[in-house]
């Protein structure tokens, strides 16, 4: 996001609003002048798909005004990709929470952007096109970068989690396997956008992103069983599928220089 903020000429902004009691306000105030409001929820009352522990980390939904009947708030949830009513307490409960008192300004649970030349960016996101967007992250697909984390992260969970100390990890699962279907829901929109530009192999994409749901439960395996052979397996899978994705980016990339031309 602040790579294509800043390609735009725009940047993100936290407003400190004081506390939770300001928020509809703060909210109402904005959106008579903007489309939609980021704002930062603890998903344990998320509306759609509470989760049974609290995960405040970066998680964001979209505020996108009021309901003319109900007068409630309508707001978008980016992971489903719905929309749903919000009533005051639920609203209050999703952002008065740890994340969002996270800046020295103090109570900071939305995201806004400003834009310091609107013709400006308005030209640069009219270049930006689906096709080209594609293109570019498919021509910039970090091997290298990708390989590395994968093995640093596969390490920081042996370290972890190779002995049983006796704790009790299934919340630390369940928000480790939330963090990874994060990670493959981005991968399935590639799938997506590639589908709507007419790449023929888009079901590959698809075929990835259902290896990775098999190694993100693998992570849940290894963690719990404390076996040396899983965490080695999960490293070896790692750079497999890492592999297995820039084999597939490239593919595409190749595909969509003659489409663009």
């Amino acid at each position: 996001m602040v790579r294509l903020l800043s390609r735009i000429g725009a940047e993100a902004v936290y407003p400190d609003i004081g506390s939770p009691d300001h928020a509809s306000a703060y909210a109402d105030t904005y959106l008579a002048q903007h489309a939609v409001l980021p704002f930062f929820i603890n998903l344990r009352y998320s509306a759609l798909d509470p989760a049974p522990i609290d995960n405040d980390y970066w998680n964001m939904q979209l505020l996108l005004g009021r309901d003319a009947s109900s007068g409630q708030f309508l707001a978008f949830d980016t992971f489903h990709g719905k929309d749903y009513p919000l009533d005051a307490e639920r609203f209050r409960l999703m952002i008065d929470t740890p994340f969002n008192y996270r800046t020295r300004e103090g109570f900071a649970p939305f995201l806004t952007i400003v834009v310091h030349d609107p013709e400006e960016s308005r030209s640069e996101l009219a270049r930006m096109t689906m096709l080209a967007s594609l293109a570019e992250a498919a021509a910039d697909y970090p091997l290298e970068s990708n390989l590395e984390a994968g093995h640093s992260y596969v390490t920081l969970l042996r370290k972890l989690y190779l002995h049983d100390d006796g704790r009790n990890l299934h919340n630390e699962i369940y928000k480790i396997i939330g963090f990874q279907r994060i990670l493959i829901k981005q991968r399935e929109q590639i799938g997506d956008f590639a589908e709507m530009v007419g790449y023929p192999n888009a079901q590959r994409f698809d075929e990835l992103a259902k290896a990775w749901d098999a190694f993100s439960y693998g992570i849940a395996m290894a963690i719990s069983r404390h076996e040396r052979d899983s965490f080695d397996r999960l490293s070896d899978e790692w750079e497999a599928l890492i592999r297995r994705e820039h084999r597939q980016v490239s593919e595409l990339e190749k595909w969509l220089k003659p489409s663009r031309g």
